[in-house]
């Protein structure tokens, strides 16, 4: 799709803790609904976004518009909660945007640093925090920690993860890296725990790498902690 805007440019620090960035915005917010089609979301498995992906018009209605329609078709959505101020400066407005994805179902990724950011307060109680997405409708939530490591849960079962020891290099990207393993693993069919320990390990090649990973990853190394059942 072509916009008659300049690409959307961000810049990305690299850092051993919670990398900065600048973004210039622009053709990212020109996303259209006929990217989307119906067809193409009944072939769909996840429908993922992020919150800054949503901060924005008109992409915002179309990304909310396509999301109804992908649950429709019976898609799973996921997003991840990656809210800054300098990108979505309306933090009530955010707070409703999230709340009206999340409700429908999502798999809701979000760290301490996007926790403190939306809701304007230190993450103290991880498991509150998971509780907070899934009394707004979520079917599972990953609560990152950093260094710490990360809870998971769904309306069932919880369970924390901790950190391993690990030379860390540049988390830049750290994040996706996770959520990509997880959303892999529950794709594959393994338990909420057994994909949090598949986004663990990703995380951790993710970190080890200063800059992009390769571009393929052997499943068989993000599952090599998995307890088979």
């Amino acid at each position: 799709q072509i916009a008659d805007v300049p690409t959307t440019m961000i810049v990305v620090t690299r850092s051993k803790n919670v990398s900065n960035f600048e973004a210039y915005r622009g053709a990212d917010a020109y996303i259209d609904s006929l990217q989307m089609s119906d067809t193409l979301l009944s072939e769909t498995a996840i429908f993922h976004t992020t919150c800054f992906a949503l901060s924005i018009e008109p992409a915002q209605m179309t990304i909310l518009d396509a999301a109804r329609r992908a649950t429709f078709q019976g898609c799973k959505l996921s997003i991840d909660v990656n809210y800054a101020a300098k990108i979505w400066k309306n933090t009530e407005e955010a707070r409703q945007i999230v709340a009206r994805y999340v409700s429908n179902g999502a798999f809701v990724k979000c760290s301490e640093v996007d926790w403190e950011r939306l809701y304007g307060e230190k993450l103290i109680d991880y498991k509150k925090a998971a509780d907070h997405f899934l009394n707004l409708g979520a079917a599972e939530v990953c609560v990152t920690l950093g260094g710490e490591g990360c809870y998971v849960a769904d309306t069932v079962e919880g369970h924390f993860l901790p950190a391993r020891p690990v030379e860390v290099n540049d988390t830049t990207g750290a994040g996706d890296a996770f959520w990509s393993a997880y959303l892999t693993a529950r794709l594959d069919g393994y338990s909420i725990l057994n994909a949090a320990k598949a986004a663990r390990r990703m995380a951790e090649i993710k970190i080890s790498y200063f800059g992009t990973l390769p571009n393929t990853i052997d499943r068989k190394q993000i599952y090599e902690d998995i307890d088979v059942a």
